[in-house]
This record gives C-alpha cells, sequence and structure tokens, in this order.
C-alpha cells in the first residue's frame, strides 16, 4: 500500500470527530472520501496532513511512519493538500506564488518547475496577475499548481471542484484525470456523485466520524449504510 492510514482518532473535547478510520491506498487509485455534511472528511485530511495533531492512529507512507510529521515535512515527503477554501497569497503574482514554494533545487529546476506547473494548469495568461484578482476556479488552480511544485506524489484534495463554472470544472476533472494517468494518486473529499463516479477507482463513506461503508462508486450508491446515513 502506498499510503496506509491506520486507526486513525481525532477528538475536539467530548467530541470524536475521526473515529478509528483505517483505510489502504494504493499507488495510481483515486479515492473518493463521501459522507454527509460534518461526517468528519476535512477533519481526516487535516489529521492524515499534519494540520491537526492525532489522538490515535498512524499514517504510512511508501511504508514509512510519517504520524508525527508535520505538514511541510509531509509535503516533502510526497503528499501534499489542497483546502475547500484556497489558500494562496492573495496580493502576489501567479508567478510569486509559485516562486515562494520552497523547494531544495538549483533555481534552474525551481523555475524548470514553475514553467512546467502553470503549463500543466493553464495559468500562462494570468502568470503576472495579482491571485485577489483571479476567478474561484483559477484560485484552485494556483493552489493545486503550488502544490505540484513539489512533485507530490499523493494529492489530498478538499473540495477541489466545488463552486466553479461548467467551463473550470471540465478543466479541474481533466487535470486530475492527466495526474493520474501520470500515477498520481489521490484521495478527494468530493459531494458530485457523478465526478466521484466519473472519477474514483472507489469510495470511502464517512458518518459520524467513522467509515461505514468502501468500494465502487456503483455498489456504494446502493448500500442501505449509506442511504442511511444521507437520509439520517
Amino acid at each position: 500500500m502506498y499510503l496506509r492510514i491506520q486507526g486513525l482518532t481525532k477528538k475536539f473535547g467530548g467530541i470524536v470527530a475521526v473515529d478509528n478510520v483505517s483505510m489502504d491506498i494504493e499507488k495510481g487509485e483515486i479515492v473518493g472520501l463521501i459522507g454527509p455534511n460534518g461526517s468528519g472528511k476535512t477533519t481526516l485530511l487535516d489529521t492524515v496532513s499534519g494540520f491537526l495533531e492525532k489522538d490515535g492512529g498512524r499514517v504510512l507512507l511508501d511504508g514509512e511512519d510519517v504520524t508525527k510529521l508535520r505538514p511541510e515535512e509531509l509535503a516533502r515527503k510526497g503528499a501534499a493538500r489542497t483546502f475547500q477554501v484556497c489558500r494562496v497569497f492573495e496580493k502576489m503574482t501567479v508567478l510569486d506564488n509559485l516562486l515562494s514554494v520552497p523547494i531544495k533545487s538549483a533555481s534552474e529546476e525551481k523555475s524548470r518547475r514553475v514553467k512546467e506547473s502553470i503549463e500543466m494548469t493553464g495559468l500562462g495568461p494570468v502568470t503576472y496577475e495579482y491571485a485577489k484578482n483571479l476567478s474561484g476556479g483559477q484560485k484552485k488552480l494556483l493552489e493545486l499548481s503550488r502544490a505540484l511544485m513539489l512533485d507530490p506524489e499523493v494529492m489530498l484534495m478538499d473540495e477541489p471542484f466545488a463552486g466553479v463554472d461548467p467551463a473550470m470544472l471540465s478543466r479541474l476533472v481533466n487535470l486530475v484525470r492527466n495526474l493520474n494517468s501520470a500515477r498520481k494518486t489521490f484521495i478527494l473529499v468530493e459531494h458530485n456523485m457523478a465526478i466521484i463516479r466519473e472519477l474514483c477507482n472507489r469510495v470511502v463513506v464517512l458518518d459520524e466520524g467513522k467509515k461505514i461503508s468502501e468500494g465502487r462508486p456503483e455498489d456504494i450508491e446502493h448500500d442501505p449504510r449509506v442511504i442511511e446515513a444521507y437520509l439520517g
């Protein structure tokens, strides 16, 4: 398994937001993480990626225990994170946002990565535009572009397709598909089941912090436990 999550638990006071969740992700998979609002999806990603301290369990990346790593350390190991609300530097240009990513490479290598990242995400026309002036979809592309500067093997993405127009949605979906064809691995939090069916090899369903189901998208939709969780 490339990414192994074992018994992960996260508590906020008396609330167990992530309750002993385990899952194995193979290299090159696209795994959808779904569930009702408040089911623990974002908290799970935050806990796996080190933005929240774990109260139990382990995370292994390519066989290495990365449980205690900080987000920047995990990103350098090959697991990058994007967010529901994009985290970009609003008062910097697209180019400067990318140049600000700390990578241990010669300047020529960093310039090459910037160029490749801009070409891959199609941000060329707004290279010198301030991030605050970008559309919501362009900001999502910029955040993804910043993550790609680190050449991650695993992308943990929280609602990357939410709130964008149909043209940008298609662009983002195709970008994920193209990156996956290059053996990038994805965990996607997503509510749009049409996108889940289109992209994901497998789906994991959370409810009240617990994993209640796992399987192919077409099977998950007919699982009585999943139907009950959403109707609940």
